[in-house]
Parts: C-alpha cells; structure tokens; sequence
C-alpha cells in the first residue's frame, strides 16, 4: 500500500535537524511527528488514552514498548530545495532563520511495511491530511508558518455515504469551509472503525464556550465539543506580512494560553498554545490568504505535565485563559470568519 501526496508550501517553513541553526530541510520525522499529533486528537474522541497509545504503536511504532514503525514516509523533490532567511518572528524583525521557500513544490509517500493492516494505513493517510489542512511543520508553525497546500487527490478510500469533492483552489471561505467538514467528517470516519468495540473515550463533553480547565481532558481532542475551528481572510501582501499582522492582532489579547513562557519560571518554562493557524491561498489567482484557526481544548500544561498536577498554585491563573481565547476567536467572527463544523 502506497499514497502519495503532491504538497506546496505557502508559507516559510522553518523545518530544521536538532540544530535550529542547521540549513532548512525536508525532514520525514517532522512530518510523522505531526501525524501522530493529529492522531492521538482525532481518535481522542473516541478511545480512552490506554487503547490510543496502543492504537498509534500499531501505526507509527514505540520507544517505550519496542515496537518499530510500520509506515515509511519518503520525500522526493524534482528541484533543489529554494532556501532563504526569513524573520521567525517578522512582527519584531526578528530571529532571522533559514527556512524553505513557499511556492515549493514536494512529495511525501507513504508507504505500508509488511504487517500494517488496511485500516491502519488508512488511519495514517487521513492524519496526514489533517495535519496538512489545519497544522503546520517546522519552527512557528502554530503562528501560521510551515504551512502547507496538497495540490493534487492523493486518492484517500471514503466511506460511500459521505461525499467528498478534492479542491487545490478556494475562490471564497465557503469553498474552504465546505472542503474542510467533508474532509474532517471522512477522517474520523475513518478512525473510528479502527477498533469497532469500543465503550467510548469515557471524555464528559463540556459545554462551549469553555470558561476553565475544570474537567478538560490532559490531550488535544479534534471533535464536538473539545474543539472550535473557523476560517478567514486575512489582509497582507505576502505570507510574511500576513505572519507579522496575526502576531500584532494577537497583542490585543496577550496571556498565557497563547503558549507564552510563565513569568518568573526558571529554565524558560512554557506550555505550547492550543491555538493552530493555517495559512492557504485564496482567491481565483491566490492573491490574497485564507487563515484557518483551529482551537483545542484541554489542560493547560507546562512542559507536558499538567497545571493540577505540577503547580496547583497556577490553576486559578489557567482559569482565566479559555475567556480570553473565546473572545479572540469571537472578534474575528465579526470580521467575516465562518465556522467549520465539525
């Protein structure tokens, strides 16, 4: 078993090996990385985190239980690789970094080893997909770098009663937002027949707009209720001007749940944002950009463990971030932004 998928970049990618000094490069573990990311937050939904940990060693493999990877993922490019520096964070003019050029063009295939089940694959396939329609790769890439557009149907099995029409081109928001319910509503299809026995992830849905980390799962889950998505236009002459104007938007509602470091903390201590931003081209002659904004609820954590768990004394603190996020996303609403339901 074999996809391909033909992608382009649309916005710098910062994709570096263990040396962010390194030159910019197209790294296969960077991708499955993301992969596994996407996932372990769609099959959240579905599985408690026991059956999910093994669920994804079946698939990408595990350290901790000594069991490979069944899936190879090959990059294979017709050019060089376009460099150029770019400003990581281009609204200060700064951290200048190499990174890849958008307008380029690649192919990631994946492959099946012997031993991955059809199902399994299939689970893989649709994670790609997500990541690529709502993430990004590389430094940044939740702040709309290392963003990613799939030019061509790689050809992905659909269930028979959902349609689904493959598009590279979105003429207006409604386009983008019909593509990305019918995609996402196929990709967990998809995991959810992976293990048909299931008794539920056991995750008490919470009501939205979420106002606290009370009862929140410890993970990211891509479904009603535990996530908010929602596309845009957005004003700039490039990706990189685009990048510069949501980090300047994003001042008006500065706090830590935008994955900014705790005052105060030693060691530089920080929690990753739970909000992703996609950047894809919009409009007949991709003149202008569409920005997907994608919102996962779950528990505020420092440095993977926790808020409740590693300091009790900050909980009160998280408490206030989830208003802060809903108002965020609501301003922008106003704007013209249309939700993606999922």
């Amino acid at each position: 078993m074999r996809k391909a998928f033909q992608l382009k970049v649309t916005s710098a990618m910062f994709l570096h090996g263990a040396s962010q000094s390194d030159e910019a490069e197209l790294r296969p573990p960077a991708f499955k990385g993301e992969m596994r990311y996407w996932f372990r937050a769609l099959a959240a939904a579905y599985y408690p985190p026991a059956k999910i940990t093994e669920l994804e060693a079946a698939i990408f493999g595990s350290a901790d239980q000594k069991i490979g990877s069944k899936l190879l993922a090959r990059i294979t490019t017709l050019d060089e690789i376009e460099r150029y520096k770019r400003d990581l964070l281009p609204h200060k003019n700064s951290g200048p970094s190499q990174a890849i050029k958008p307008d380029f063009q690649f192919t990631l295939e994946l492959t099946a080893r012997p031993g991955l089940e059809a199902k399994f694959f299939r689970a893989a396939c649709w994670s790609l997909w997500v990541a690529v329609q709502l993430g990004g790769f590389g430094q940044r890439a939740r702040r709309g770098a290392g963003s990613l557009l799939l030019l061509q149907d790689p050809g992905l099995e659909m269930p028979d009663d959902l349609p689904f029409e493959f598009r590279n081109k979105f003429d207006t928001l409604a386009a983008l937002q019909k593509f990305l319910e019918q995609g996402l509503k196929a990709a967990h299809h998809c995991i959810r027949s992976l293990y048909t026995t299931t008794a539920g992830s056991g995750l008490a849905i919470p009501t939205i707009p979420i106002t606290s980390n009370i009862k929140l799962p410890l993970y990211p889950v891509l479904a009603p209720g535990f996530a908010r998505i929602q596309v845009a236009q957005v004003a700039g002459d490039d990706e990189e001007a685009v990048r510069s104007n949501l980090m300047f938007d994003l001042r008006g509602y500065k706090n830590p749940a935008f994955g900014l470091p705790y005052k105060g903390r030693p060691n530089g201590e920080r929690h990753a944002s739970p909000l992703h931003l996609h950047l894809t081209p919009l409009g007949p002659n991709e003149q202008s950009f569409a920005l997907v904004q994608t919102l996962l609820y779950n528990r505020v954590t420092v440095n993977g463990a926790s808020l409740p768990e590693k300091r009790p004394e900050d909980l009160p603190t998280a408490r206030l971030h989830w208003p802060e996020m809903n108002r965020y996303l609501t301003d922008w609403q106003t704007k013209g932004a249309v939700v993606v339901k999922l």
